[in-house]
């Protein structure tokens, strides 16, 4: 589908920002085709090559002399306190990157700033005033002697590679400006022309890809994730609401491009309202949860593959889809890899979309207020590649386990925990060195609340996994190295009590064996490619948040590798010498509960009416001093019991409205919960000397109505 294609649009005029040049020049040379693979020297993309494969040919840091590689150096001169999510990228010693609202050119050999542009300002808006504008959190791409990076608005700018003064600056989309939209992903450059994703993430529009000229900005073509009525895929929309026209599938991640087959593939997202399938938008919902190609020079859509029908779970293609050439019965094919956010990879023929690995559709559990797929699709003879066997999960009392990803969110009841697996947010590298790719991700259970609001009849969810007593301690980081050819596991490596649902970035995979990752520890880490044996890490002192990834680049013929970490950007080579820094204040996640304690002597507990459907016991953790009596409050509707797990005390049953009084004369930890509905629990801690006392506490339940 296209829409506005070829539309016409004017650069605007060129807006000139600060320029701040600091240090000694640099010198630039005339920049060659940013479709080349990362290796040499360069990397141009922020996933390092248009085939979004996060792998450098660069071999000169290995297996062997990893042991000797040391911080080169470490730059932490972003303004303002701002941070940096950004994987940077490099052309011919220079790295630039994103952080807060501007954009900073780095020396790559001694991270001396060279120059820095921001804050920047938007298209005019109706009232005549132009807005500042935010800087994409994905970075930028380097190509034909400019920076080329989106922004919020959605806004493009290319910028001089030598002095970041602007040369072009254009608003994207044919849509309202009141609507807003972002870029949301890193812009890649292929052959003359800049791929960008347009996103808006409340449902307010469709998700965009759109292509635009780099010389001047001018948009060529675009593309909606949502068909309009009469084009094909509508029918998979409601027929009777306008839903499609907000319904979601934005755009997040960079594409990938295949020049010689003519072809651009991106990656959409959840359909919206992420939760409501009822009534609201029956059918498979294209082109949401899908990877569709689009031509290069007309943005047609040529084929698609959906990996999730009638999404219910917000399961975005949350990372680049990649690029690589296979072998299959013999015989080379060009194919592209999708990893599912429940850890389930799809391996598809990138010039007919047709799976490499068999699919089969599997009957999933069902719900008709949901309007749930009868099916959804799995490779044949294969699972997620990062959950654990079911029977890995203890039970948890008051808590059913169920180890399928596509529960209905309906019948997922007070008390349902559901397995919620997540890749979202950390790229995939892939070796053509090895011939694996690398994964990361978490395997940890869900509990989604679901309740009826009265006063609008409509369905509320809330994501409750902090409730749970110790379910993240229970939850695993998993990294693993997977061979496409036979769709097996080659090594794997887990992190217990890992909380970070969204990962700590993506791989670098590099031509001297080795595989880099970082850990939310702070450590920067590095792998044998083939066999998984940890070879070295380095601290760096930040604990490691979003989805900055390690690159490599060279300079002056000595290789390097660098990553952005929160607001630092670190740089290591061979014979580095800047020592680690102390290892960062980490949240003690063995805690019952992930979520911080409260001075009180007053607990509520309201569950389960459906119109105090946001909180169970409250406050969850409660800290009180030795001695102190504490009042148990039934704020709800129907009877409530607080009984400790050890049976060491009790508020015998409260009716409504009822409190009961229990004295802590002893120190301690106590998880609680409700006799009556035992998923609800709660946890207190009391502090103090120890009395004479040897009971934990004496209760006393008072009718005060």
């Amino acid at each position: 589908m296209i829409r506005g294609s070829l539309f016409k649009y004017a650069a605007v005029a060129a807006i000139t920002l600060m320029t701040l040049a600091v240090g000694a020049a640099v010198a630039f040379a005339t920049p060659g085709p940013a479709d080349q693979p990362a290796g040499d020297s360069n990397w141009f993309e922020s996933t390092g090559n248009v085939g979004n494969t996060r792998y450098s040919s660069l071999a000169q840091i290995n297996t062997q002399n990893i042991k000797n590689l040391g911080a080169a150096w470490v730059s932490d001169k972003f303004d303002d306190g701002a941070s940096s999510r950004a994987t940077p990228v490099v052309h011919n010693g220079v790295m630039f990157i994103t952080a807060g609202t501007k954009i900073y050119a780095l020396d790559a050999k001694t991270g001396e700033t060279v120059w820095k542009v921001g804050p920047f300002k938007g298209t005019p808006a109706s009232n005549g005033r132009a807005a500042l504008i935010t800087p994409g959190r994905q970075g930028v791409v380097v190509a034909d002697g400019k920076i080329f990076v989106g922004f919020t608005g959605p806004e493009m700018y290319a910028l001089d590679e030598k002095t970041g003064e602007t040369v072009w600056h254009v608003h994207v989309g044919n849509f309202s400006p009141t609507l807003g939209g972002n870029l949301s992903a890193a812009p890649v450059y292929s052959n003359g022309v800049i791929y960008l994703a347009v996103a808006f993430a409340d449902g307010r529009y469709s998700g965009q890809a759109i292509a635009i000229d780099a010389h001047d900005g001018r948009q060529l073509w675009d593309w909606h994730s949502i068909p309009s009525p009469g084009e094909p895929g509508h029918e998979t929309w409601a027929q009777n609401n306008d839903i499609w026209k907000m319904g979601g599938g934005d755009i997040w991640l960079p594409p990938a491009v295949d020049p010689d087959l003519g072809l651009v593939y991106y990656g959409t997202g959840n359909a919206a309202p992420p939760k409501a399938g009822a009534n609201l938008r029956p059918g498979n919902n294209l082109y949401t949860c899908t990877v569709v190609a689009l031509d290069i020079k007309t943005g047609k859509l040529r084929w698609h593959y959906q990996l999730v029908h009638h999404d219910l779970w917000e399961s975005d293609v949350g990372n680049p889809v990649v690029l690589y050439d296979a072998q299959v019965d013999g015989k080379p094919r060009k194919a592209l890899a999708a990893l599912r956010v429940d850890g389930v990879l799809f391996l598809l023929d990138r010039a007919t979309g047709k799976p490499i690995w068999p699919v089969k559709e599997k009957p999933v559990r069902q719900s008709v207020h949901d309007d749930t797929s009868p099916t959804q699709p799995f490779p044949v003879d294969r699972a997620s590649l990062i959950e654990r066997d079911c029977s890995n999960w203890k039970p948890i009392a008051g808590f059913v386990m169920r180890c399928e990803f596509f529960e209905p969110l309906t019948d997922q009841g007070p008390n349902i925990l559901a397995f919620g697996p997540s890749t979202r947010s950390s790229p995939l590298s892939y070796s053509p060195q090895t011939g694996y790719f690398y994964i990361q991700g978490t395997d940890r259970m869900d509990w989604f609340w679901n309740t009826l609001d009265p006063s609008t009849f409509e369905l509320n969810y809330f994501f409750l996994t902090e409730r749970v007593p110790n379910l993240y301690k229970r939850s695993v980081l998993v990294f693993e190295a997977v061979d496409p050819a036979t769709y097996k596991v080659v090594w794997r490596k887990e992190m217990r009590g890992a909380p970070n649902r969204y990962g700590v970035g993506g791989w670098l995979t590099t031509g001297g064996g080795l595989a880099f990752h970082r850990v939310e520890d702070g450590n920067l880490v590095a792998f044998d490619a083939k066999s998984g044996d940890e070879l070295w890490k380095f601290q760096t002192g930040e604990a490691a948040t979003d989805i900055a990834s390690p690159m490599s680049y060279e300079v002056d013929g000595e290789q390097y590798v660098a990553v952005s970490q929160v607001s630092q950007v670190w740089a290591f080579h061979v014979g580095g010498n800047i020592p680690p820094r102390p290892a960062p204040k980490l949240a003690a996640w063995d805690d019952v509960f992930q979520v911080p304690n409260q001075n009180t002597q007053t607990i509520m507990i309201s569950v389960p009416n459906p119109w105090d459907y946001r909180h169970e016991i409250s406050p969850l953790k409660a800290r009180v001093k030795v001695g102190s009596d504490v009042t148990f409050n039934n704020s709800g509707v129907e009877t409530h019991t607080f009984v400790a797990d050890d049976g060491s005390w009790t508020t015998g049953p409260l009716l409504p409205r009822q409190t009961a009084v229990v004295t802590f004369d002893k120190p301690g930890s106590y998880l609680y919960h409700c006799k009556e509905h035992p998923w609800a629990y709660g946890f207190i801690t009391v502090v103090g000397d120890a009395s004479a006392s040897s009971t934990a506490g004496s209760s006393n339940a008072a009718a005060n109505q």
